[in-house]
Order: C-alpha cells, then structure tokens, then sequence
C-alpha cells in the first residue's frame, strides 16, 4: 500500500504553476512529527515513510507491509466495554516523578509515546520506551528506579523482564489489555492497570510504588 504525493496546494504547486507559498527545505532538527511517522510506519505496519522537501512542496510516501493490511469486515464488531483499573490509587493531585528513573515497555507505539510524555512531565527520567522484548532486555542494564510493563510485546511475554525486575527488587506496574481481572500476570506482587487508561493512573501508581519501597 503506498500513498503518493498530496495533490497540489499552495506550497505544492503542478509543473509551470508558481507556488504561492514559501519554498519548502528540509528542518534542522528531527521533530516529533517525524519520529512518529516513522515509528508508526515501521513498527505497526511493518512498512516505511519516506518525506522529501523539494521546493515546491513537501511529499511523503507511506509503504505498509501486506501483513498489515486487514480486509474489509463485513460487520462491524461492537466496541469493548470500558475496563476499570485494578490497581487502588490513593494519591491526590498531579504525581510528582521527579529525579526517578522509569522504564517503559510498550509495543504499540501512541501509547508509549503518551506514557513517555505523561511521565516525562511528572519529572520522571523515562528509560525506553521499548518496543520489543530484546530491546527491553538490553535496557534492564541502565540504572532503573521502576517501570511500567505491557504484558504481551506483539505476541510475547514480557515476563522475563519482570523476573528481572523483581530479583533486583524494582518495583513495576502492568499497564496491559491482557488477561482477567484478579491479579497481576505471572503471580507478581505489582499493581494491574487495565487499558484503556489514562497516563495520570498510571504515573499516580508508580509514584505510589517509589513512595512504597
């Protein structure tokens, strides 16, 4: 699936037209924009974005791999129900982070971005995200105060991760879709946020866990 070049606006003008808006150039710095448009592009869709910045207009190509691309369902599936958080959060106002080092371990990339935002302004040093099991792996070697852990990493567990983290007494809250309420996956002694939540549960939970240990 590919999407080609917008069709011609102001900035981006067809051949023999002159464009009315400014000549575009490639930014000096890569902003968030980009990083998602990759980041999405690559990981959930298996694909690749490719932005160009000729002088009449930028363009962008999107390629998603064919595993991506579902058919058409011929009913539409009811929405699911609203989860509640399992996880008790006892704490008042804006959760305060600050100088504590959090991992995030998120395959779908919104969301982790969202937490790493949320986190970030609760004055938390975010370590991550990671987005797969290996990548979390490599970062339990950096010094780590807590973390939030999704259970399944496209198709994995992330239980290795926290058998890590509890050996070294890290405290960790999952914030996953998966598994039934009652507890938390694997048998762990960690608070379980059910998705869809909002990032101030979960920055509400850690703060409560750092507070704890």
């Amino acid at each position: 699936m590919c999407a080609g070049p917008a069709r011609p606006t102001a900035a981006s003008s067809s051949p023999g037209r002159k464009a009315a808006g400014p000549t575009s150039r490639r930014p000096l710095r890569r902003g968030f924009g980009s990083t998602l448009l990759e980041q999405v592009t690559g990981r959930e869709l298996n694909g690749d974005a490719l932005v160009e910045y000729p002088p009449a207009g930028v363009r962008a190509r999107l390629r998603a791999g064919r595993q991506a691309v579902a058919p058409r369902p011929e009913t539409v599936p009811e929405g699911p129900s609203q989860r509640i958080a399992e996880t008790v959060v006892t704490s008042t106002g804006p959760a305060s982070l600050k100088g504590s080092r959090v991992l995030i371990v998120e395959d779908a990339v919104l969301l982790a971005l969202e937490l790493e935002t949320g986190l970030s302004e609760a004055g938390a040093e975010v370590v991550g995200p990671a987005y797969e099991l290996e990548e979390a792996m490599a970062l339990l070697d950096r010094p780590i105060d807590a973390a939030v852990l999704d259970a399944n990493l496209n198709g994995r567990s992330v239980m290795p991760v926290a058998e890590v983290l509890a050996q070294r007494k890290v405290p960790f809250v999952f914030a996953t879709g998966y598994g039934e309420a009652g507890g938390a996956p694997g048998g762990f002694d960690a608070p379980v946020i059910r998705k869809p939540y909002d990032v101030t549960q979960v920055a509400a939970a850690v703060a409560e866990l750092l507070a704890a240990s």
